[in-house]
């Protein structure tokens, strides 16, 4: 059960799942300095065949912007996530100066390949924009942010966002097999999806809708509604009509690209 902490946990994640839902195939961030990047991939994953993956940073705007990029381990547990420093992720360059116009590509290099633990390991980077000043002072606490960003990373995993449909579908089928999805009430009284991976990899939740017995989807969340690693549950807030499901209808959504059944 939740008491008055995890209410209010609940309502920051509810924040995090509506600021999320606005991302769609790359990021757009619009800074003070009438600058911008463009960052993508949206999702990484350096899997057991590659000791690296590439982000790539685009400036679109019209003045040079410094960024830094770190890697934290993901830990997700209790209904909050956790980031953890960590050195067998590392970012090459760490600090880069992109001109106006400019495309600069980091590599994210696994250092522990072939030693890391088994399963799917995840992680964040996180891009942050930096005052030229900043670049490359002291530690870490010495340098002020003017806009913060974070992207998955998932090493060691399989690769979900294979080429091949039909692989795809395959592993969903597998992820598929251990999602335990059920609606509850929370301790606010307002339904929730509770969703728990007993698989080996994590599960991306996009377009949830429910689906009637006529066909016809209503929406729910029409982008992004989160992710639930490997062997954790998280409650996402659902609005108020979800917890009367008619006979017959059902809750449907893409994992990891490939729609699935979640309750029936």
């Amino acid at each position: 059960m939740f008491g008055m902490n995890g209410s209010v946990k609940f309502r920051i994640r509810m924040f995090v799942i509506m600021v999320l839902t606005m991302i769609t195939f790359c990021y757009a961030i619009s800074l003070g300095n009438a600058a911008s990047v463009m960052i993508s991939p949206i999702s990484l994953n350096i899997g057991s065949e590659k000791p690296a993956t590439l982000l790539t940073l685009n400036n679109l705007g019209d003045s040079d912007i410094a960024i830094q990029v770190r890697i934290k381990r993901w830990v997700s547990g209790g209904f909050q996530d956790t980031l953890v420093d960590q050195s067998e992720i590392i970012a090459s360059p760490p600090y880069v100066v992109i001109p106006a116009g400019g495309r600069q590509i980091v590599r994210l290099v696994d250092t522990n390949r072939g030693q890391s633990s088994d399963g799917e390991m995840p992680y964040r980077v996180l891009v942050d924009e930096i005052p030229r000043s900043g670049v490359g002072e002291g530690s870490a606490g010495n340098v002020s942010f003017q806009m913060r960003y974070s992207v998955p990373l998932f090493v060691g995993g399989p690769e979900l966002n294979a080429a091949d449909p039909e692989q795809r579908q395959v592993l969903a089928n597998d992820l598929s097999r251990n999602l335990k999805t059920t609606v509850v009430t929370s301790s606010d009284g307002q339904p929730a999806l509770k969703v728990f991976n007993g698989g080996s990899y994590h599960a991306r939740i996009t377009k949830l809708r429910v689906r009637g017995v006529d066909g016809r989807a209503v929406p729910v969340a029409e982008g992004l509604l989160g992710y639930v690693l490997a062997g954790e549950e998280v409650q996402f807030p659902m609005p108020s009509a979800i917890s009367a499901l008619r006979p017959g209808a059902s809750l449907v959504a893409e994992v990891n690209s490939v729609e699935l059944l979640l309750i029936n």
